[in-house]
């Protein structure tokens, strides 16, 4: 649920009226882009250093979800066959990185991923990514193209990256929601209001002369 907040002033006196409405939409977004890759890479990204270790990265070819909704934006793995445990010291580095999400619904916006990279073991990993923008829309805000109209897609700061022997993917959290227009019973009520502000107002500036 979203708040949209009106003040206006007149005569030293502020309304301040909370509008709220829920959303409900369906919509369809799709990661399974060309442009959502390791930049030289494509989806899978190798060690630079020590066993051979890759970071890959499996999108989602496309998901409909409804308004409000907890998002998948896909996961990321990370193998690495030769690496011993911390403890025994023999690991894999990868240097630092950049990562392109990129999100298509009405319109195609891209949460681009940093990372330092860092030494990953059988069971310890140094690597995490961190997102900008954190939003994508609504309208055309952080859009690459087109406009997500009311809706926008939020991922979370930071990915942290499982070790290989977590036994598991790391999956890139989002959430979808909309902004909620008032509804027409409620900007009748709004203007009701500021008019009635605005004849009192003006009745007491006429008894003041």
């Amino acid at each position: 649920m979203k708040s949209t907040f009106l003040a206006h002033t007149i005569s030293a006196t502020v309304l301040v009226i909370t509008l709220a409405a829920t959303a409900s939409a369906t919509v369809t977004y799709n990661t399974d882009s060309i442009d959502s890759k390791f930049v030289g890479f494509g989806q899978t990204l190798s060690s630079t250093s020590g066993p051979v270790a890759t970071l890959t990265y499996q999108g989602i070819p496309d998901f409909v979800t409804g308004v409000p909704s907890s998002i998948n934006l896909g996961a990321f793995q990370l193998e690495c066959d030769l690496c011993s445990t911390q403890e025994n010291g023999l690991g894999a580095t990868f240097d630092s990185f950049v990562f392109n999400l990129v999100l298509n619904s009405t319109a195609s916006g891209t949460f681009v991923g940093t990372s330092t990279g860092g030494q990953v073991f059988s069971d310890a990993s140094a690597i995490s990514i961190l997102w900008s923008p954190l939003t994508l829309g609504p309208g055309t805000n952080n859009a690459d193209s087109g406009d997500f109209g009311a809706t926008f897609f939020t991922t979370s700061n930071f990915t942290p990256i499982l070790a290989p022997n977590a036994g598991g993917q790391t999956t890139v959290e989002g959430f979808v929601d909309e902004v909620a227009a008032p509804e027409p019973s409620t900007y009748a009520m709004v203007s009701a209001a500021l008019v009635g502000m605005w004849f009192t107002a003006k009745r007491r500036n006429t008894r003041g002369k």
